[in-house]
């Protein structure tokens, strides 16, 4: 029986995350809510568009400069509720392993797998934001 090649759909759907993620801009992300964006002042529309937050930004404005953040959380906080936003980067990596092994007589294995885990350092937070009624209170970006 002739060994046939088939592709793997897991690699594929990887590759287009990865693309995806590079492509999530604050340009791109702009250009999805240009009408709020107009609205905005000249001051907050500069701050967006460098990636930056404030004080007093509301999600949306938030997300156009950030984009999804990794973890979400609510925590109470000094009677009042809050919602928390932590963007992480590194830590995570695809790790793709091939595999080949052979044992006495005519047995041969093939096997490949792709891996997502914590790489060397680990992953590492490089924003924090606060919020309080849908408001901005606090945010803490790493330079």
């Amino acid at each position: 029986m002739p060994l046939t090649a088939r592709r793997s759909p897991g690699a594929a759907v990887v590759i287009l995350a990865a693309f995806l993620i590079a492509c999530d801009t604050p340009q791109s992300r702009i250009k999805r809510n240009q009408a709020l964006f107009e609205s905005l002042p000249p001051d907050a529309q500069r701050k967006i568009r460098s990636g930056q937050v404030d004080i007093g930004f509301t999600k949306e404005m938030v997300l156009m400069a950030l984009g999804r953040p990794t973890i979400r959380y609510d925590r109470a906080s000094g009677g009042a509720m809050e919602e928390v936003w932590v963007y992480r980067e590194g830590g995570g990596g695809s790790n793709v392993g091939l595999s080949i092994g052979g044992a006495v007589g005519s047995s041969v294995g093939i096997g490949g797998g792709i891996g997502v885990g914590d790489g060397p350092g680990g992953a590492r937070d490089r924003a924090r934001v606060v919020f309080e009624n849908g408001r901005v209170v606090e945010a803490e970006l790493a330079s």
